[in-house]
């Protein structure tokens, strides 16, 4: 299921579908400075927001393709999660 509009965070680069997670602001800010130091560390711009979604999407699941990275659904945000949000 698609999260509704009380659960969808934006952040700077990211959007996150949280589905019922504990702490999802602190989640999208935690990601946006995994971003941000990305950027800082490889001197590449992100192009476009991601849409990370925290657990499966349509039966997929821990994979990224475009700018849609579905991660764990565990809080806080996991190795995993920054790993499929770094594609």
């Amino acid at each position: 299921m698609l999260a509704t509009s009380e659960e969808l965070i934006r952040g700077g680069g990211i959007r996150v579908d949280y589905l019922g997670h504990a702490h999802p602001q602190g989640d999208a800010d935690a990601m946006d400075r995994h971003v941000a130091r990305m950027e800082e560390l490889t001197g590449l711009r992100q192009r476009t927001k991601t849409w990370w979604v925290r657990g499966s999407l349509l039966g997929q699941g821990r994979l990224c393709m475009y700018a849609l990275a579905l991660g764990s659904s565990e809080s806080p945000a996991s190795a995993l999660d920054r790993h499929e949000l770094a594609h």
